[in-house]
């Protein structure tokens, strides 16, 4: 891997990470949900199923990821960042549409940013 893109790599590593702590924040109650999903989750059983799988989707990435670090994923990489890039690239666009204006500023930019990144990735494997 590059040198770019190993940073790219790594600072995907710990955004994952970052999230998955943020999510399980949201799941336990510690923090509000009025700020993923648009902010339109109406109730408890919604959060729980939306937070679900955004968790899951984040777990999916650091396995890969992880695999990818002891060369056990090479073959299909290259098209799993890609798809992680086209999904956080449509959730980016979704964003602007969010009615909390912390999810609009905070995580629309991070949506896109981190579609460059594995853009970039994915365009060395």
């Amino acid at each position: 891997m590059a040198r770019r893109n190993t940073k790219a790599f790594y600072t995907i590593l710990v955004l994952v990470i970052s999230l998955l702590i943020y999510h399980t924040l949201i799941i336990t109650g510690i923090l509000s949900a009025d700020n993923v999903w648009l902010g339109r989750l109406q109730n408890s059983e919604e959060i729980l199923r939306h937070e679900l799988a955004s968790i899951s989707l984040l777990i999916f990435v650091l396995v890969f990821m992880l695999l990818n670090i002891i060369n056990k994923a090479n073959f299909i990489s290259k098209y799993i960042y890609l798809l992680y890039s086209v999904i956080l690239f449509i959730n980016g666009i979704a964003n602007f549409f969010a009615q909390s204006k912390f999810e609009l500023f905070v995580f629309t930019p991070l949506a896109f940013f981190m579609s460059y990144l594995f853009f970039n990735i994915s365009k060395e494997k």
